[in-house]
């Protein structure tokens, strides 16, 4: 074959392929050719019109396909009551053969397409999610029922041609066309139904109309005409809008997915960080445990004024690394869900009283002027948390103020107590209002000065608040210092004293009649603790391991100390609930432990044991046998 006849046979071909349609002999003539040709920019702008959005994902086509089905399969009563007015309308006006075919047709096509929707769905549950070609195919099927459908209602419309009743003809016209314009959201999820149903629906009522030779009539044929072009673009931007919506869904679905995943690397990650942790800190608390009981202790018995210096000097680096250290913990318990607030009626003054006597000689030492205004306010609080973040913001008060002073204000405002923390520091400016209660950060520490903390007490006041339910204003600028408030409900002074520590006469003597059990595997740690607490004027009884406390006691003890991990891999837990056992009462119980592990916490806190974590700050080990002494 020549050059130029292979040409002409690739143009025509390519003309061809410009409306779909392949010219199967290479024999065209030329004539047709230019006719081609010259209705090749009209076939290019009729594509552009009435195409369709996409290509889109086979994955959105299926998706689409199989909302498609849901909405047939939930349909098919509303589909087959559609033909009814007609039957009843028409009956007696067309011949009753002739109009029970029609309707038993119009009852096919909504069945069809009801069983062929509920064969999708069971197919589904046999053998899984379609494929792409199989979905296809499916709705080709239905839309073949569409077709039979265009073509009954468009057969019902020629009706007109024998009726020449005006309402008979409107009715049959409205219902087509509402059909028509109604079905337009079922088909966005396949354009291809709606087409085979209006094309031969509306397109017989034109012919009809046309029929008739009515002036009038040729102007709603007009109009039906002009109808069919509007549907066209309503059924497109539904179109486009629906797969549009589906594959944003399967975006969203992915990016959801991709989170989790990176959620749950980041829980292992966590979870190998806080495991790291709670080994590290289990060796690290104990020898830190030990150190702080024995400075504890000495600080009893020393009395030279060359040795307390020194001894100051080791309790400041005993506190310091153990703050930090109960820092972190104490986070972790707030995030872990494990500390819960005990509310009761609190009396302020005692601690406010308590806060002076410990912060006031913090603040002349920096040369810092300290008020704390004497208030005997009765509030609704856990007294261990308002303690704890009060204790957080006058530190910060006090660690970041170099001239002034720091003031403690207590007054009520209706039924509402207020308790201000005010300093004259640098101020915070509003922009970073919110930033202070993230963890780590601490905005006038740039060189990280460990002196100066590590940037939690903020974050954990806020969560401890959150635990509470009250609530905890700032008001702060640069240069104006720094207001906390802390907004608490008023408490019931009746209760309030109820609740209080009893009074003995002879206190020293009633601490003697009281006995500590100390469990512990670590000679060190007994040696320690039994120097601190019989410096309380406690009774102690120390013992390395169950067994041997079980053999040294003839009674219950008033309260037990115990370590958790404990010698042949016993736990202080165990321990402690064999010992309740033992003696039919409700033990005040305290785990001392290096464990940070969230879930080893949980388990102690489900047996109604309090828990410290090594190494134990006096005051908090001293606090504690206080409430199991006065039952408080």
């Amino acid at each position: 074959m020549a050059g130029p006849e292979r040409a002409a046979i690739g143009q025509r071909n390519r003309l061809a392929a410009s409306f779909k349609q392949p010219i199967i002999h290479s024999s065209c003539p030329d004539h047709a050719i230019a006719f081609i040709d010259n209705l090749k920019p009209m076939n290019s702008w009729l594509h552009k019109m009435f195409a369709l959005p996409g290509p889109y994902p086979e994955r959105a086509v299926i998706e689409a396909i199989k909302r498609l089905s849901l909405l047939v399969r939930s349909s098919g009563l509303y589909m087959t009551l559609m033909s009814l007015p007609v039957v009843l309308v028409f009956w007696g006006d067309v011949p009753a053969p002739w109009l029970l075919i029609w309707w038993a047709l119009a009852l096919t096509v909504p069945c069809g397409q009801y069983l062929l929707a509920r064969s999708y769905f069971a197919r589904e549950r046999r053998i899984g999610a379609p494929d792409f070609d199989w979905s296809t195919g499916y709705a080709r099927r239905l839309s073949f029922f569409s077709a039979l459908d265009g073509v009954v209602w468009g057969g019902a419309c020629l009706s007109i041609l024998a009726v020449q009743s005006l309402g008979h003809q409107m009715l049959v016209l409205v219902l087509t066309i509402g059909n028509a314009a109604g079905s337009i959201f079922a088909t966005s999820f396949w354009p291809a139904t709606q087409y085979y149903f209006v094309i031969p629906a509306i397109g017989l009522a034109i012919l009809a109309l046309i029929l008739t030779g009515d002036p009038g009539a040729l102007g709603v044929a007009a109009g039906l005409g002009v109808y069919m072009v509007i549907l066209h673009f309503m059924v497109r931007e539904a179109y486009k809008t629906t797969m549009d919506g589906i594959e944003f869904q399967f975006e969203n679905q992915e990016l959801v997915e991709k989170l989790r995943a990176q959620t749950q690397l980041a829980e292992q990650a966590n979870a190998a960080k806080s495991k790291f942790l709670a080994a590290a800190s289990h060796d690290l608390r104990q020898p830190l445990h030990a150190l702080g009981l024995f400075a504890a202790a000495l600080r009893e018995r020393v009395t030279s004024a060359e040795a307390l210096p020194l001894l100051g000097n080791i309790d400041q680096s005993v506190t310091a690394l153990g703050g930090l250290l109960d820092a972190l913990l104490d986070l972790s318990k707030l995030d872990a869900g494990l500390v819960k607030a005990r509310t009761r009626d609190v009396n302020l003054a005692p601690l406010l009283a308590t806060l002076t006597r410990e912060y006031e000689p913090q603040a002349q030492a920096k040369a810092l002027t300290w008020y704390c205004r004497e208030s005997e306010t009765v509030v609704q609080t856990d007294p261990v948390l308002l303690e704890t973040m009060l204790r957080n913001l006058i530190g910060n008060a006090l660690r970041y103020s170099e001239k002034g002073g720091v003031r403690i204000d207590c007054t009520q405002d209706g039924e509402v107590a207020r308790i201000d923390v005010s300093d004259t520091g640098a101020g915070i400016a509003p922009e970073h209002h919110r930033d202070i209660f993230r963890e780590f950060f601490q905005l006038h520490n740039p060189e990280r000065d460990r002196t100066k903390g590590l940037g939690l007490g903020l974050a954990i006041v806020e969560r401890l608040n959150l635990i509470l339910g009250h609530r905890l204003e700032l008001r702060s600028a640069p240069g104006e210092g720094t207001t906390f408030t802390l907004h608490l409900p008023l408490g019931d002074r009746a209760k309030a004293q109820e609740a209080a520590e009893p009074e003995f006469e002879d206190w020293a003597a009633h601490l003697a009649r009281i006995t500590v059990l100390i469990i512990d595997d670590d000679a060190s740690v007994l040696k320690g603790m039994r120097e601190l607490l019989e410096s309380w004027d406690y009774r102690v009884v120390t013992a390395a391991s169950l067994d041997e406390a079980l053999g040294m006691l003839d009674e219950a003890p008033n309260a037990i100390i115990a370590d958790y991990r404990l010698q042949n891999e016993q736990t202080g837990t165990a321990a402690i609930h064999e010992i309740r056992r033992r003696f039919g009462a409700a033990i005040p119980a305290l785990i001392i432990t290096g464990d940070t592990a969230a879930q080893r916490l949980d388990e102690i806190a489900k047996e109604d044991i309090a828990f410290l974590h090594k190494p134990t700050p006096p005051g908090k080990l001293r606090a504690f046998l206080r409430s199991a002494v006065t039952g408080a």
